[in-house]
């Protein structure tokens, strides 16, 4: 979160501890299982290619995690395309617009503008 009141309000308070050392803490949990994931996602990939298959995949993970009171991340389980919002919450999180956005923004849609730049490309 992004509001004063929220740091003020939850125990331990204060916006350093949750933005320094409870965040990093997620952001190293996050990270760790993404590494030791990458040689299975690595080993479909290249099944993938070798097949003559060429297309993006996205997946939206949505892990939950606990923190302790010193701000220790803990992994509880990950989602995938999890607790996908849409327009189920849209007034406490406007999140659409973003998430079908993210098709394009990795290529998923096949680079529809792709001529326009082609040749920089080269």
């Amino acid at each position: 979160t992004t509001n004063d009141y929220w740091y003020d309000n939850v125990e331990p308070s204060g916006r350093r501890f949750w933005k320094e050392v409870a965040w990093a803490n997620v952001e190293r949990t996050l990270v760790e299982v993404m590494l030791l994931a990458r040689e299975q996602l690595l080993h479909v990939d290249h099944k993938i290619k070798q097949a003559g298959l060429r297309y993006k995949r996205v997946v939206f993970l949505s892990p939950d995690l606990v923190l302790d009171e010193r701000g220790r991340a803990f992994l509880v389980e990950i989602n995938t395309n999890g607790y996908m919002i849409g327009n189920l919450h849209k007034d406490f999180f406007p999140m659409e617009r973003q998430q079908n956005a993210v098709p394009s923004f990795v290529g998923a849609t096949g680079y529809p503008l792709q001529p326009h730049y082609k040749a920089e490309l080269a």
